[in-house]
């Protein structure tokens, strides 16, 4: 008879995470043609600070827009400058909105201004409202139509992308990027291209969201961005939140789960080679594509479910247990953590006593962790009475059935029904051949537990010793 049966919950192991995404998608800067003038003596300097980021780009480029007032590549060139750098500005936006105004005024053939356009627009509309992003999305989109542009050139279809994705449509994002390009896509416009396709893939839950995301986190402007800073006051930036979705839809999410075991092998060999998720002597080794705080925490337990589903528990557990460190907070990756103990435990060979009484000491200890964390915080009852009897449960198995009771007892007792309550301990004491199991049986019985017959059964065997 098992004494005590483990809850199951939301919580557990078996919780897989939300796909869903809490910030707006928008589309990605896009200007494309401009490095053909470096050929250009004039502004060779000024282009050459563009590319490299140089401190002195805008200045340069300002002073060239004065000295070249019909220059429609300078006006892109500062439009593609104040996009990039707007991060949500909606001054700037209308800033580089007017630059590229200016350059297709000058020079309405050229496809960079029309994008230019196009993009800020798309940048001001991710900022409204739903309904109003839906809409000014649909007008640039249509716009972007009466233009006559060459919609298989790579930077056109990753604009249009984008609109889709802010028209709540990203099926019909991921639908254009299939589509084979023709031509190269410019720096920028790759960097658009990966980041709709990852975004898309989240939202439509595609498990194939990670590769795209890697590009995409790899390929953005800032080397060190935002992301890198791990103050938890810090809200995380769109590149880190995106990459950590991809993750959790690739590895964690039940509706993109791959059709083999084999197909899940080799996204979580992908994931395990992006963040360095791979533990050395007595810690992690992190990867560049492992970003900090609480998206470390959500990318190192979602490789660990991947990794718990194939049966890997060893490689699972110490995962979990470093999101924990990453966010000392969060309950459920301590949970996690001891319940990869458990299933690790429980694959060791019966006949092997020592070293699986030990390994289930481990885990009785890692749900003993979890139970101090959220020890006094409120809203936590299922997670304590589910941490408190899946240690009772391991405990017994490692052989500590007095241990197993008194966690019981503190933890879980005062949540359960008083049917429940009593049959388990009960159990427990009977475990520890603690005679006043029968008194527990009884009161259990009294209570019409649905095991009474049982229960009578054993108050028999009990009682004749």
């Amino acid at each position: 008879m098992i004494p005590i049966e483990a809850l199951r919950s939301k919580e557990g192991a078996a919780y897989l995470g939300g796909a869903a995404l809490s910030f707006v998608i928008a589309a990605v800067l896009l200007a494309g043609g401009i490095d053909r003038y470096l050929q250009e003596d004039t502004l060779r300097e000024a282009v050459r600070a563009y590319h490299r980021d140089d401190p002195s780009a805008r200045s340069l480029l300002l002073e060239l827009k004065e000295a070249r007032p019909n220059d429609a590549s300078v006006r892109v060139l500062l439009g593609c400058y104040e996009l990039e750098r707007a991060q949500g500005d909606a001054d700037r936006l209308g800033v580089a909105e007017r630059l590229f105004e200016e350059a297709r005024a000058l020079d309405p053939s050229r496809t960079s201004a029309t994008l230019g356009v196009a993009v800020a627009q798309l940048e001001l509309a991710a900022m409204q409202a739903k309904e109003r992003r839906a809409q000014e999305a649909t007008k640039v989109a249509e716009e972007l139509d009466r233009a006559g542009l060459d919609r298989a050139h790579p930077d056109c279809i990753a604009t249009l992308a984008g609109a889709e994705l802010l028209r709540g449509r990203p099926d019909q994002a991921l639908k254009l990027l299939s589509e084979e390009p023709r031509g190269v896509p410019s720096r920028a416009g790759q960097v658009a291209w990966a980041w709709n396709e990852a975004a898309a893939a989240v939202l439509c839950r595609d498990g194939a969201a990670l590769e795209p995301a890697l590009v995409a986190y790899a390929l953005r402007r800032l080397p060190m961005p935002v992301e890198t800073t791990n103050d938890p006051a810090t809200p995380p930036a769109d590149a880190a939140r995106l990459l950590t979705a991809a993750y959790r839809v690739a590895l964690a999410d039940p509706g993109a789960r791959p059709a083999t075991t084999e197909a899940l092998a080799a996204r979580a060999a992908l994931a395990q080679e992006a963040a360095g998720a791979r533990t050395a002597g007595g810690g992690l080794v992190k990867g560049r594509f492992l970003p900090p705080g609480k998206d470390e925490a959500a990318v190192l337990n979602a490789i660990g479910l991947a990794l718990g589903r194939l049966d890997r528990w060893e490689e699972a557990a110490p995962l979990f247990e470093q999101a924990s460190r990453a966010q000392p907070g969060e309950p459920l990756y301590l949970l996690n953590w001891a319940e990869g103990l458990r299933r690790g435990a429980a694959t060791i060979e019966e006949t092997n006593v020592r070293e699986r009484r030990a390994a289930f000491q481990r885990a009785g200890d890692g749900f003993k962790r979890l139970l101090e964390s959220i020890a006094g915080k409120e809203g936590r009852e299922e997670t304590r009475v589910l941490a408190a009897t899946n240690a009772a449960v391991v405990l017994l198995e490692a052989g500590d059935p007095r241990g197993a009771l008194v966690i019981y007892k503190n933890h879980a007792e005062a949540h359960m029904p008083a049917a429940q309550a009593s049959r388990d301990i009960g159990a427990l004491q009977d475990h520890a051949k603690n005679f006043a199991c029968t008194e527990a049986y009884r009161k259990a019985i009294s209570l019409n537990h649905p095991d009474s017959p049982a229960l009578e059964k054993r108050i028999r065997v009990r009682t004749r010793r």
